[in-house]
């Protein structure tokens, strides 16, 4: 912030002039390679050594910034520093100064992936230019939507205006470069923040509170500026430099304005000399006290030599600053001496740490290159049509189940296994005693059937509710097929829920592949989900049709050519039944038990076991009772005899359906989809057509996510590779 004791424009002052010291030449390839790794933006990535110079508003920062530089900087009433501005000192023959400006930051405050240092306007040799120029750089900063060229010849009074106008920031992260080589300047790098405000809004003091915290974190010798006519707690440099350095190892304190003290206030002097002594607020670093122009000698035009003049002479005559064990505290050359000492040792110290996290970050960002995708460089058609028959070719591999893919025709296994038991649950539940005699079910009913029991009455009432004009002793053929439709009521839910099923593992699948196989291009992906979704559509509805002709067929036909299994199953129940029916005149046996070859029940869910022709089972000689009780055998034989029938077919038709159904979903649907997969792809995406070249250029451009990732990564790898250059550099010199 700008004082008001720092109006008006005398000659600048002379820089500090260390030059001349061992130590100093010592520093020069240090501080320009701080210099050279700061152009490049390095210091977005690495935390590099510097020197930061903060302050309360009207704590005399501006005049030790001028002091140590030797240049003027903007004062015109209520001026501030609104952006940071970096000065770099180098000694040379002759003085020049060269003003750039680093865009780091987008005018939105993002952070930009390419940092770039733009010289602005050409470079100055005359000293009374600077503050001008920097002024106009200043304002280019805050106004970001104009262009920079066009300051460079604003006049002076619009340039004011535009300056307190809302058209521009308030602050701005990015930094004015103030390159100054000349003559006895010391070797030196340093950072002017912005001072701390107080009269302005909240959300704007905050701001400017974060940038400023921003710059003293880490690698950083913070400089906090004091006004000694204020109390030192009442300063917020204080408190944000106590935030970040809590042990003061990286602070030095520089109290201004000594002269103001009043002569007579003994407790005041006695309070800043302890101070500065060390015996109160006491810091690794401790404090420096310097003297610059006031208002008065200023607008007298005090030459810059003469400041330093009376500078040293208001130090050795006045008390107690004369008088003092430690002179070395006071005045601008010994402060610059300090900081010129601290810098270089903390970059020596940093060069090990710097030098591994840039050789480490270098190999970090191959690692993220080499995750990303790479980019498509060859001919556009022909790599389409490669992904395209890739893709193709792994779904195949996972519909036919290869060794390597088996999860979709395992999940597809189990779905069928599903639909095997709902349907082996339907088979009829013919009991053959009347419901009055108990009696174990299980030996006639599957596990878990959906159907209720019949009694032997239920199925002589629904023999008679079915008779019309047939002969005696005839049993309908309706009574038959009814049953029958009666077991089939539940097949189409069941495997109709069971094709859902598989389409839904099989869109998992296609999800997968898809993201796999085209997940790096977005409109390719999205124009190819569309194509495999339709064709998944249209594959789906033939196999339902399909599907459901099947179900049509075993509705509609009640037959079969597999005449011996149904005869050898029917044999089989009927000898179940009537043996279980011969029992109840079993005085010894009061329930029914069947032998392990009287049972023709199949485990739940699994079908009847075939035999082999010319190997029918005989039925097991009947016991001895019924010899004496021959009209036994004609008991319910016609109702035994419609069980029998109805159970045998129902295993016929319970093996046929699964069959059908399965290979219905499996050839019509899946492999249907896979065989004619990629023609319908290479249509639809048109490659065949004259723009075919153009069309797959579209396809395959990156994702812009992706594209965006990489060029972060690309520009990040950028700066540490010259500063691994730089390093390389310095290390030669």
């Amino acid at each position: 912030m700008r004082s008001s004791e720092d109006n008006g424009s005398p000659e600048p002052p002379s820089p500090i002039q260390l030059v001349d010291s061992e130590f100093a030449k010592d520093s020069i390839p240090l501080n320009a390679m701080l210099n050279e790794l700061r152009s490049e933006g390095t210091q977005a990535d690495l935390d590099l050594p510097r020197i930061v110079m903060t302050g309360n508003q009207s704590s005399g920062k501006s005049s030790v910034v001028e002091a140590i530089s030797g240049i003027s900087v903007p004062r015109d009433s209520g001026t501030c520093t609104r952006c940071p501005i970096e000065c770099r000192l180098a000694p040379a023959p002759d003085w020049s100064c060269q003003i750039s400006i680093r865009w780091e930051f987008d005018e939105h405050n993002k952070r930009l992936n390419d940092v770039r240092e733009v010289p602005f306007g050409t470079r100055i040799t005359d000293k009374s230019d600077v503050e001008s120029m920097l002024r106009r750089a200043q304002v280019a900063v805050l106004d970001q939507k104009t262009a920079t060229d066009h300051f460079l010849t604003m006049d002076d009074e619009s340039l004011k205006c535009l300056l307190h106008s809302k058209q521009v920031a308030r602050f701005s992260r990015n930094v004015v470069c103030v390159a100054l080589s000349g003559p006895g300047l010391a070797n030196l790098s340093f950072i002017d923040l912005p001072g701390i405000i107080h009269n302005a809004t909240d959300d704007v003091v905050e701001m400017v509170r974060d940038l400023i915290r921003s710059y003293l974190q880490g690698n950083s010798l913070i400089l906090v500026v004091l006004t000694m006519s204020d109390d030192i707690d009442n300063q917020g440099a204080v408190r944000l430099a106590r935030e970040a350095d809590p042990t003061g190892s990286r602070t030095i304190g520089v109290l201004t304005k000594p002269d103001t003290l009043d002569p007579g206030s003994t407790a005041a002097t006695t309070h800043w000399l302890d101070i500065i002594e060390g015996r109160r607020d006491n810091t690794p670093q401790g404090y420096y006290c310097v003297r610059q122009p006031n208002d008065k000698q200023r607008a007298q035009g005090i030459t810059a030599p003469k400041a330093r003049e009376v500078e040293v002479a208001f130090f050795e005559s006045t008390k107690p600053w004369s008088t003092s064990s430690h002179r070395d505290r006071f005045g601008t050359s010994n402060l610059v001496k300090k900081m010129s000492e601290l810098l270089t040792k903390m970059t020596r110290d940093s060069l090990p740490r710097m030098m591994n996290e840039v050789a480490r970050q270098i190999k970090q960002c191959d690692r993220e290159l080499h995750a990303l995708p790479a980019p498509v460089t060859s001919d556009p058609l022909l790599f389409m049509m490669d992904l395209v028959s890739k893709f193709c070719f792994e779904v195949k591999e996972r519909v036919r189940g290869s060794t390597t893919h088996t999860t979709l025709v395992q999940k597809n296994n189990a779905v069928y296994q599903e639909l095997k038991l709902a349907i082996g649950r339907t088979a009829p539940a013919f009991i053959p005693f009347e419901s009055s005699r108990p009696c174990d079910l299980s030996v006639f009913v599957v596990p878990d059937c959906t159907g209720d029991p019949r009694f032997l009455e239920d199925i002589k009432n629904h023999i008679e509710s079915c008779v019309t004009r047939e002969l005696p002793r005839h049993t309908p053929y309706a009574a038959k097929e009814s049953l029958i439709r009666d077991f089939q009521e539940t097949w189409e839910h069941s495997t109709m829920s069971c094709f859902e099923d598989v389409q839904e593992n099989f869109k998992v699948t296609l999800s997968a592949t898809m993201d796999s196989s085209f997940g790096r291009f977005g409109a390719l992906k999205a124009v190819g989900s569309a194509i495999v979704m339709e064709h998944f559509s249209q594959c789906r509805k033939k196999a339902e049709t399909m599907i459901h002709y099947h179900l049509y067929s075993e509705k509609t036909l009640l037959y079969t050519q597999n005449r011996h299994q149904l005869d050898t199953q029917r044999e089989k129940y009927l000898t179940l039944y009537t043996d279980a029916q011969k029992t109840i005149f079993n005085s010894a046996t009061p329930g029914f038990k069947p032998s392990p070859k009287g049972s023709a029940l199949p485990p739940h869910g699994q079908a009847p076991a075939r035999e082999a022709p010319g190997k029918t089972e005989k039925p097991a000689a009947q016991p001895s009772f019924t010899f004496f009780m021959p009209w036994v055998k004609d008991q319910h034989k016609e109702e035994l005899e419609l069980m029998a029938d109805v159970r045998a077919y129902f295993d016929i038709a319970y093996e046929r359906i699964l069959d059908d159904v399965q290979r219905a979903v499996d050839l019509q649907f899946l492999y249907a989809f896979t065989d004619t997969l990629q023609n319908v792809m290479f249509e639809q995406l048109g490659l065949s057509s004259p723009d075919a070249q153009a069309r797959c250029a579209s396809y395959l451009a990156e994702d812009p996510g992706v594209a965006a990732k990489r060029q972060t990564i690309l520009s990040r790898k950028k700066r540490f590779v010259t500063a691994e250059k730089t390093f390389k550099k310095f290390g030669r010199s």
